[in-house]
């Protein structure tokens, strides 16, 4: 697969990510349990996100990779549909501006250790992904109060 095409698949993934949790309609928080949901969400994100990370680190196979990250934003989106009546609240769309930033640098973090072979370019990309990771947070906190 690829460079070019990887890359347009993993936008493409991710704006429908995106739009998926974005447009969720408000009845999914009256019909889903709320914990269930979440913590399978949980579980599907956490395993999604480590497939996708064994995809591109140690096997370096595209399809693997794609498969990781598809399994990991189904669990986004059920960790989010539970509270699908809150969209259109400030705290809500500024909470998931964050999520899908630290997203996106996840996702832009796992897709360049497809072309990074060196213990100092993956030591690079686990410093920028905690730099990152720790910016928005502070910046998200400092919002909140």
């Amino acid at each position: 697969m690829g460079a070019y095409i990887l890359l347009h698949m993993v936008v493409i993934l991710g704006l429908a990510w995106w739009c998926a949790v974005h447009y969720a309609p408000p009845v999914l928080a009256i019909l889903l349990p709320r914990k269930p949901v979440f913590f399978l969400g949980v579980l599907l994100f956490v395993m999604g996100s480590f497939f996708a990370f064994v995809a591109a680190y140690d096997r370096g196979s595209p399809e693997a990779f794609m498969s990781g990250l598809v399994q990991c934003f189904i669990g986004g989106w059920l960790m989010l549909a539970p509270a699908a009546n809150m969209h259109g609240t400030e705290e809500f769309s500024h909470a998931l501006n964050t999520l899908a930033a630290l997203l996106a640098g996840l996702v832009g973090a796992f897709f360049l250790m497809f072309y990074v072979r060196t213990p100092e370019g993956f030591a690079l990309l686990s410093a920028w992904l905690l730099l990152f990771g720790a910016l928005l947070t502070t910046r998200w906190r400092r919002t909140c109060r």
